[in-house]
């Protein structure tokens, strides 16, 4: 069992040092490398596909498909098996641009999580909070929405009489599309020079001032903060605590029985000096 054991940990290890280096091969593609170094790259990238592939057509005849499609892992592996097959076919058939299906490739490196109890806890923290993030981002495009409309109509007449067709700004008040944009702009902290060009078509009035801090405040402080707000609750220290003892717990198979007694021991008597420190 020991020799098993040791030997699915050298095949996983190495899978993981192929994953590591078609990250760095696709780090180093470049339109500026030579031919030599672009053939060895895409000799290497075509080598890790069909390793790729073997290790999931040994999986799936070792684990059979009512077992194998049970993992999320191995689904998400496959589609980046097909992807890459077909990449490599178009690749070598056809002159399709393949830049795109191949850039899926470094999606691989989220397989890292597997054996990485940190990242694993991490990623599943991420996916817990997406919930929180829709609403968040429905209540961001509400407020970008309605400071446009609002924008358009303190704007819109001022632009037009200040500017003509060669001297209007790209990012305008004219329409919604850029009044939209130029808002997004704003909240991005890009707003200085938006805010001269507004004063230059307003004839130097300061009350624009009023419009562009009140969208900055409400907008980029209050908003886009309570998105920070919700990932720093979700990766508070507690959480990854947690998340890391329940990826900890799931691998407990690999743990020695005695290993096992040991922490149940060490768990108790921590629970029970809780109490005690509480009185004092």
């Amino acid at each position: 069992k020991q020799w098993y054991q040791r030997r699915v940990a050298i095949t996983a290890g190495g899978i993981m040092m192929c994953i590591v280096i078609n990250t760095l091969c696709l780090a180093l593609d470049s339109p500026s490398i030579g031919d030599d170094l672009d053939g060895i790259l895409s000799k290497v990238n075509d080598c890790l596909t069909w390793i790729f592939t073997t290790e999931l057509v040994i999986k799936l005849v070792g684990l059979l498909p009512t077992e194998f499609w049970k993992t999320k892992w191995n689904i998400f592996d496959t589609i980046i098996v097909i992807v890459s097959l077909i990449e490599l076919h178009l690749d070598t058939s056809t002159s399709f641009n393949v830049s795109g299906l191949r850039s899926l490739r470094v999606l691989r490196v989220f397989r890292l999580a597997k054996s990485w109890s940190t990242m694993k806890a991490l990623i599943d923290i991420i996916a817990e909070s997406i919930s929180g993030l829709v609403y968040l981002s429905i209540i961001l495009g509400v407020v970008i929405y309605t400071l446009s409309v609002i924008g358009m109509n303190l704007f819109q007449n001022e632009y037009s009489e200040y500017y003509n067709s060669e001297t209007m700004p790209r990012w305008n008040y004219q329409d919604f599309y850029h009044s939209f944009i130029l808002l997004f702009r704003i909240l991005c902290g890009e707003w200085i020079e938006l805010l001269y060009e507004t004063l230059n078509a307003t004839n130097g009035d300061q009350w624009p001032v009023i419009f562009y801090l009140g969208a900055l405040v409400l907008g980029n402080f209050l908003v886009l903060n309570l998105f920070l707000a919700l990932l720093l609750n979700a990766f508070g220290e507690e959480s990854i605590k947690e998340k890391s003892g329940a990826a900890a717990e799931a691998n407990d198979g690999n743990v020695s029985l005695t290993q096992k007694i040991k922490n149940k021991i060490f768990n108790i008597r921590k629970k029970k000096k809780v109490p005690t420190a509480t009185l004092r």
